[in-house]
């Protein structure tokens, strides 16, 4: 079982942005990719948390975007992480 939270935005002290040890999940809506990437970046920087970094698309430019722009140690495409 896995508990999923939607967050609209981040906030310091949110509990989501962490790396938490126990079946829940945090999404983020944004209303397309360029604003996920933004998204993404801070969650990255803020939290100093850039281990893994995974992305599921079909268009090779946004693949390619998000791969130069992210701090991270590695990028998975269309896989799991888990």
């Amino acid at each position: 079982m896995v508990l999923v939270s939607e967050q609209p935005y981040i906030f310091e002290d949110d509990p989501f942005a962490v790396k938490l040890k126990c079946p829940i999940m945090a999404f983020y809506k944004e209303p397309d990719w360029r604003h996920a990437c933004e998204k993404c970046i801070h969650l990255l920087k803020e939290k100093r948390n850039g281990h893994t970094l995974v992305i599921h698309s079909k268009d090779d430019k946004i693949i390619k975007e998000y791969a130069i722009q992210k701090p991270v140690g590695r990028m998975i495409v269309n896989d799991s992480a888990i």
